[in-house]
């Protein structure tokens, strides 16, 4: 069963809108002046843009909220939305059980927050756990890791669940589960572990339960329970997401991979909430009418 740690909320707590599109009546334009106005446990959301947002570093509790990845390409939406896109993340310990869903992350993310939630995210660089009880979930893993990033491996009692790794692997990692995720390598013989020891490894899509190590580590500390060992033989054709969801369901059954569980991988990294699939506005219209703009709002669980 995941368990999923709560986030700081406050009775008191506000939304802080982010956009740095010119012209936008968003009061904030950097997640920088939203993070130095914002208070324990408030929500920033950031809109997506053409352009990142560059480098940011959070040291107080809060909940960031981005708006989802490829919304295009998996047919979410009819026009292009552009990505809340952060080049580099930083959580320092200041910031326990901050919460971080749906950007993109092109150059790596690392927190050093206890009881981090990272969620709902695309990350194209390493993401780095240097604490305790984090929890990565529902994440896609474009040719990079999910690491601690030490020599040491202690137990962490991490949450690794239901993530697609492609052309990546879970790395130094231990007393920890890690379950329901899809690993996916177009080199069969690179292994999807190295260096995890004293974990639960359990309803994993993975090509062996082998596990890379440097020759200290008791790699058979580890519990491997009800795996599925398959090699996906069409792996440069998985191009988003929704390519490996099809690809998954026929092999999986529903009971291995980031698709299945309790709590699935959610395509695009739709925020939990109502989002809008499609939007009409009329090129132009009379002077002294009304503009009428017509919304299709659709619901991710």
């Amino acid at each position: 069963m995941l368990c999923v740690a709560a986030s700081v909320v406050c009775a008191n707590a506000k939304i802080l809108r982010v956009c740095n599109i010119s012209g936008s009546s968003a009061p904030y334009s950097t997640i920088k002046e939203a993070h130095d106005a914002a208070s324990e446990g408030d929500t920033i959301m950031v809109d997506g843009s053409s352009d990142s947002y560059g480098d940011c570093k959070i040291s107080k509790t809060l909940v960031l909220l981005g708006t989802g990845y490829w919304l295009l390409e998996n047919n979410i939406v009819n026009v292009s939305v552009p990505t809340a896109k952060i080049v580099k993340c930083e959580i320092t310990k200041e910031a326990p059980n901050t919460v971080v869903k749906g950007f993109e992350f092109p150059n790596g993310f690392k927190t050093s927050g206890i009881g981090t939630i990272v969620s709902r995210c695309l990350f194209k660089a390493d993401l780095t756990l240097a604490a305790k009880k984090c929890i990565v979930h529902q994440n896609y893993f474009k040719g990079c890791c999910v690491r601690t990033g030490q020599f040491y491996i202690g137990d962490y009692y991490m949450q690794i669940t239901n993530n697609i790794i492609y052309n990546g692997s879970i790395e130094n990692i231990g007393g920890s589960r890690i379950a329901y995720n899809t690993i996916i390598r177009d080199n069969q013989n690179i292994r999807s572990f190295s260096d995890v020891i004293t974990s639960t490894i359990e309803h994993n899509i993975i090509n062996s339960e082998g596990i890379l190590t440097n020759g200290w580590n008791d790699i058979n500390s580890n519990v491997f329970k009800d795996n599925l060992i398959h090699v996906f033989s069409d792996v440069k054709n998985l191009v988003y997401d929704a390519d490996v969801k099809t690809a998954e369901s026929a092999v999986s059954e529903g009971i291995y991979g980031a698709f299945a569980g309790e709590d699935p991988y959610v395509i695009s990294g739709i925020a939990s909430g109502p989002y809008i699939e499609d939007i009409y506005v009329p090129v132009s219209v009379e002077q002294g009418d009304d503009m009428k703009v017509t919304l299709k709002i659709g619901t991710s669980r």
